[in-house]
């Protein structure tokens, strides 16, 4: 009997006169986390990276060089490769620097390139990805810029060439952090007003979008004081006209201050945010992870990773099927949620001394294609004079592998 070969399946031929064969069955896919070679760089300091999954063959990821300087890295369903960074920004102090990236299209996103520094007059850049080319383009100024105003834009998603959406803090003219809010309509960027937009203390670390009349960011809020030590978690919803704050379950005093850090929705409508709260007094840093089903929030149990950590975000396929990322400097802790309770995949690759292990953001397409950024810090020094000496980026992926 002959046979035909397609793929990695093998299919008999039959004759004309035998009944037609039935389709054959998928192979159960067992995914599995593994590290992704990287073009090698220059040594140096690697600082905010981010990644950005559009298609199972088109990731994008980015990150900073200890100059300033981005770069940006692709995915193309085979390997990774260096691709054309965005021009330098304004150049300002690095440290602490974060990095966001979303894409609506492979010929349409942004990269901020996030500097916390207080700039005169409020005013920052960030870099739009559209046809083949970067740019540099100027963020929203506010209705009363002051001296030394701080805005620090966070999160960006990208829905279309004229529809994207920023997220992040500005300071009142007494310092105290105000929620930010700003969209893209295709030829600049404007502050949006939001029932939290005066409220001190406030504070938005992420967004993300189903379409655009339904966009989630989530961070915090200190309605009271406008202190970080007061601080409880922030939802906001988009509906397409104007965002409204969901309510969430009160956080008990001695477990404040908790914030949200990451949002994610499924296509069910199923809305993941986590995030971080006090463990006890002084003690921040035990995750935070809530479900929301559109009409109640559900707490889910305490992974159980300890405390003094940072849940840096989280990628939700299903009601039953969510990865959760926190780091400690130790191996990343990978924490899949499958309905019942939390399971801990081990971080790929060799964990060496001297080492840490810092991830940085996550994101995916389905439930067997998963990216999550990390950097990887060599130090030197000793007790706490440790300090890293170099700093490289690393992605893991997790796929069944090659298609």
């Amino acid at each position: 009997m002959a046979a035909l070969a397609v793929g990695a399946l093998v299919v008999p031929l039959t004759s004309a006169m035998s009944a037609p064969a039935a389709a054959p069955q998928a192979r159960p896919c067992t995914a599995q986390w593994q590290l992704v070679p990287l073009p090698e760089q220059a040594p140096g300091v690697v600082e905010g990276q981010t990644v950005s999954a559009i298609s199972p063959r088109d990731v994008r990821i980015a990150g900073t060089a200890s100059t300033g300087s981005a770069w940006t890295m692709r995915w193309d369903g085979r390997a990774v490769t260096e691709t054309a960074a965005p021009p330098q920004g304004p150049l300002r102090t690095i440290d602490g620097m974060r990095t966001s990236s979303s894409y609506a299209s492979p010929d349409e996103g942004w990269l901020l390139l996030n500097y916390p520094t207080r700039l005169t007059g409020g005013i920052d850049t960030v870099a739009h990805w559209q046809n083949g080319r970067w740019t540099q383009t100027p963020t929203a100024v506010p209705d009363d810029p002051v001296a030394d105003l701080e805005i620090d834009l966070l999160s960006v998603v990208s829905l279309a060439a004229d529809d994207a959406w920023a997220v992040g803090t500005r300071s009142d003219a007494d310092g105290f952090p105000l929620g930010l809010i700003e969209h893209w309509n295709g030829s600049e960027w404007t502050i949006v007003d939001h029932p939290e937009s005066t409220a001190r203390g406030t504070a938005l670390h992420d967004v993300t979008a189903v379409s655009p009349t339904d966009i989630w960011a989530v961070g915090e809020v200190s309605p009271e004081t406008g202190s970080w030590t007061d601080a409880r978690p922030l939802v906001m919803h988009y509906d397409g006209t104007s965002w409204t704050t969901i309510p969430t379950p009160e956080v008990p005093k001695e477990q404040r201050p908790a914030q949200l850090r990451s949002v994610s929705v499924t296509d069910d409508g199923q809305v993941w945010a986590v995030g971080l709260r006090n463990a006890a007094e002084g003690v921040f840093g035990t995750p935070l992870i809530m479900r929301y089903d559109g009409s109640a929030w559900q707490q889910l149990p305490d992974p159980g990773v300890g405390t003094r950590i940072n849940v840096v975000g989280v990628y939700a396929a299903a009601k039953d099927d969510a990865w959760v990322v926190a780091t400690d400097g130790s191996p990343n802790a990978l924490l899949h949620w499958d309905g019942t309770s939390w399971q801990r995949a081990e971080w790929p690759g060799p964990k060496l001394y001297r080492q840490r292990y810092i991830a940085t953001d996550i994101d995916g397409t389905g439930p067997n294609d998963i990216w999550v950024s990390a950097s990887v810090q060599r130090m030197d020094g000793a007790g706490e004079g440790l300090v890293p000496v170099t700093v490289t980026p690393q992605v893991a992926h997790l796929s069944c592998g090659k298609k």
